[in-house]
């Protein structure tokens, strides 16, 4: 189907990566999510007093566990609301890390750095009080360099769980992660200047993506929302794999806007046994009527909160199940995967499920248990059937937060 006039196969491959359920878009995703770093690979760093990132060498994120205490962060009893005041210097938001969130010790932060441990800090204060001050925190933080190119990793392999790295590459240069997103949008036509402004398309519900984007443009983002921004456009991104891989729930939305569709195309539990190729045709057919009334337009395309990947990490954290691995640990190849990840990427509900989250959800249940977290925390409504997988799952709880 075609949307702006450019087909999305414009902009996905049509090729398969491995395994039925994954499909690699064209317009490369740049993840801001968690890339798990097995016990194996582990045992081959070297385990130093003052670990670096430098020592992980092509690796993705911007947030990642270091791993240097043969100890598991225990959860903690905060105060039931942590009461955030943005810091004037450095040693002042050390402070209230330890004091309020109970940080041991942060490591690396200077005066550059005050931005990244503001936002830091009040990310992980937004968490707790959505968790009602019962949180695993993680017990030391280091602001580091490190081979990066997208948001966060975490370390979820053996016993080790608890350290976090802020890296120095990210936050240097948020600016040049921002401008590579808009430009890949532009270039799959994605987005389009109209009048000298940023627009999306007729169909899509994305006004707010789209000021944003224009305030960037502008000069009028404060270091927040440059992260907000740059987070929205990585979700952007993924929306196209998204859907690619779960066009039943774009499906599902149209039918809660015209619930006449129900007497044309059928009932929706019926659809939704469909192969994703029938419920592609099925999409095409309610898009097209939706650009001629004009009365539809897609609602996926939001802008994120801008701690989200904190959420993130988070909630691998607070996820103490031990999961598998996930299929780009692979390179997706499917005869290599254990039973447990074989299983996932087969069923055709839970790559479904897990795709309307975002692509990255659908990778293995850890992710999706990650991703799920951090759309909670980021005020974003979940689907029934995402919060059903979520508890089959046993994903951790969230007191303040109804599931």
């Amino acid at each position: 189907m075609s949307i702006n006039n450019v087909s999305f196969n414009d902009y996905i491959q049509n090729t398969k990566a491995g395994n039925k359920a994954e499909y690699t878009p064209a317009l490369k995703p740049m993840p801001n999510d968690s890339v798990e770093i097995s016990s194996k690979d582990n045992k081959k760093q070297k385990i130093k007093k003052a670990l670096t990132l430098g020592a992980i060498v092509g690796t993705i994120g911007t947030i990642a566990f270091l791993i240097y205490k043969n100890k598991i962060s225990e959860a903690k009893n905060l105060a039931q609301t942590i009461q955030f005041k943005k810091a004037a210097t450095i040693e002042e938001a050390i402070e209230f890390g330890k004091k309020e969130l109970g940080i041991k010790d942060y490591v690396g932060f200077d005066k550059e750095s005050l931005e990244a441990i503001n936002w830091l800090n009040e990310g992980l204060a937004n968490t707790s009080n959505s968790l009602g001050g019962k949180i695993r925190m993680p017990k030391i933080i280091s602001y580091s360099t490190a081979q990066t190119n997208a948001m966060a990793w975490v370390y979820t392999g053996g016993k080790y769980k608890g350290d976090m790295c802020v890296s120095k590459n990210f936050f240097s240069d948020i600016e040049g992660q921002i401008n590579k997103r808009i430009e890949a949008l532009e270039k799959a036509k994605f987005i389009n200047k109209k009048d000298g402004k940023y627009a999306f398309g007729d169909l899509f519900e994305a006004d707010e993506l789209a000021d944003l984007i224009n305030k960037y443009k502008s000069g009028k983002l404060n270091f927040n929302d440059k992260i907000q921004l740059q987070d929205s456009l990585s979700r952007c991104i993924d929306f196209a794999n998204t859907h690619k891989n779960s066009p039943y729930f774009f499906i599902k939305q149209f039918y809660k806007q015209m619930p006449d569709l129900e007497k044309v195309l059928g009932k929706l539990e019926d659809i939704q046994k469909l192969p994703v190729e029938k419920q592609h045709e099925i999409f095409e057919k309610i898009t097209k009527q939706a650009k001629k009334s004009g009365k539809l337009r897609y609602e996926f395309i939001v802008t994120d909160s801008p701690f989200r990947t904190i959420y993130h990490e988070m909630g691998h954290l607070q996820d103490m199940i031990k999961r598998c691995p996930t299929t780009d640990k692979f390179n997706f190849d499917e005869t290599k995967y254990p039973s447990e990840l074989k299983e996932w990427v087969n069923d055709k509900w839970k790559q479904q499920v897990s795709n309307s989250v975002s692509g990255y959800a659908s990778h293995g249940p850890g992710e999706f248990i990650a991703e799920t977290f951090a759309q909670a925390l980021s005020g974003k409504k979940l689907d029934d059937d995402v919060i059903r997988l979520y508890k089959e799952l046993q994903g951790p709880s969230i007191p303040n937060i109804t599931l």
